[in-house]
């Protein structure tokens, strides 16, 4: 009885079904844990975008936005979560100016319900949301300057700037326009963002 071995093509066809697999299996995971990073900034923006909102004069918290505004008489123009500070080249407004700490900033104003808040309220408590690094080790931002002149008892209870809470996303690169019109306000690039207000 004679043993039989594996022809050359059988062979040949089998080299490539490993190669294939050892291209498209890396590929796969990569695309698996891209989508589960944004899905983790998208959640995340969207969280501390709701508790701003709920902490904002229209629900009877003046603090939030009069000390997000100013530092010792100072603009704030961004509130930045831990981390890293993003690049970015094209819009510099979300770095150049004075940055405010977001984690401080919800201590200090207080979530709504809470001890700090305003008293006789009318919101329901709400826990403040906790603030990480992105999914790519960066900080999370808010451009509270893009605000500066918004009096919501005047003005009503949006301001006509987009408010973003954002994640430069995979790049690191912050390609979403620091001042623009509520109306026509867009995300660009690969960041992750979210209005307070829509």
């Amino acid at each position: 009885m004679g043993v039989r071995g594996f022809t050359v093509p059988q062979l040949a066809a089998a080299v490539a079904l490993i190669l294939i697999a050892a291209l498209v299996v890396p590929a796969l995971a990569a695309t698996v844990v891209h989508t589960r990073r944004v899905g983790r900034a998208v959640a995340d923006v969207t969280r501390i975008a709701i508790a701003i909102r709920e902490i904002t004069p229209e629900n009877g918290n003046e603090s939030w936005w009069s000390t997000g505004m100013t530092t010792a008489g100072s603009p704030i123009a961004t509130l930045a979560g831990p981390g890293e500070m993003p690049k970015s080249p094209t819009f510099p407004e979300w770095l150049t100016g004075r940055s405010g700490d977001l984690v401080n900033q919800f201590a200090a104003s207080g979530p709504p319900g809470s001890a700090n808040s305003v008293v006789g309220a009318s919101h329901r408590p709400r826990l403040a949301p906790e603030i990480g690094l992105d999914p790519w080790g960066n900080r999370y931002l808010v451009n509270i300057g893009a605000a500066r002149g918004f009096d919501a008892p005047r003005s009503g209870p949006r301001p006509d700037r987009a408010i973003w809470v954002l994640s430069a996303g995979s790049n690191g690169i912050i390609e979403t326009p620091y001042d623009q019109p509520a109306a026509t306000a867009i995300v660009g690039g690969d960041d992750v963002a979210v209005r307070v207000w829509r």
